[in-house]
């Protein structure tokens, strides 16, 4: 049985409890009607490494969890299997059932790089003199008195990029030149400055509209896709 939207089928919500293999993208897992599997296999772990996303290992995680919940206890026969190389911080908490382990990982790396949720962010993205004019009127690069980001001992840059967005796959001809040159920054803040960040914003966004400036200009605050 085939589970997954990129199938002819598509995904399969529920299976009858009987002899069976099934096979699901993540998230496309059928139900067993009645019944739970009596083994979960998860394929090419190692795909896990590669992720660039900022909570990757968390959503890895999850994925994985959700899938191995629909596994029968071990005590009634069910067996779970992780096969390929993964991080090891990552394989302790699917093993021991205990989210916290990643979380505890997880924190601690982001308190030493200063990244949320340590600190608060933004994304602002557009056309790149947008963006650098943008993040320079809200005082996060040069002299700015928002330009380093200090916490207790520790001093980091308070913007990450800009970088270079990829021009999407299906984008014409005729709106790629309108899309040259599109950049990406990362803002970061301590949550005592998270409401003021807001409002410089969306202050220099308005006067960017207002002044009818060339190039696109958008931003979100703590999004989930940071990076």
């Amino acid at each position: 049985i085939l589970s997954s939207p990129h199938q002819p089928q598509g995904v399969v919500e529920q299976v009858t409890d009987a002899p069976a293999i099934v096979i699901a993208t993540p998230g496309a897992e059928p139900r067993v009607r009645a019944g739970a599997y009596r083994a979960v296999a998860i394929l090419d772990a190692w795909t896990s490494l590669y992720r660039q996303n900022i909570d990757a290992y968390v959503d890895v995680l999850r994925d994985w969890m959700r899938a191995m919940a629909l596994c029968a206890p071990r005590a009634d026969g069910g067996v779970g299997l992780l096969i390929g190389e993964t991080d090891p911080v990552i394989a302790q908490s699917l093993m021991t059932w205990d989210p916290r382990v990643l979380a505890r990982a997880e924190l601690a790396q982001r308190r030493e790089a200063g990244l949320p949720p340590v600190v608060s962010a933004a994304c602002v993205w557009g056309q790149r003199n947008a963006v650098a004019e943008t993040l320079r009127r809200i005082g996060v690069v040069g002299d700015g008195d928002w330009a380093a980001l200090r916490l207790g001992d520790d001093e980091f840059p308070a913007v990450l990029g800009p970088v270079p967005i990829p021009p999407e796959r299906t984008v014409d001809s005729r709106e790629l030149e309108q899309m040259r040159d599109r950049v990406k920054a990362v803002v970061l803040v301590t949550h005592a400055r998270r409401a003021e960040l807001a409002m410089r914003l969306r202050t220099a966004a308005a006067r960017h509209v207002a002044a009818r400036e060339f190039g696109e200009l958008r931003f979100r605050v703590d999004p989930k896709d940071l990076l």
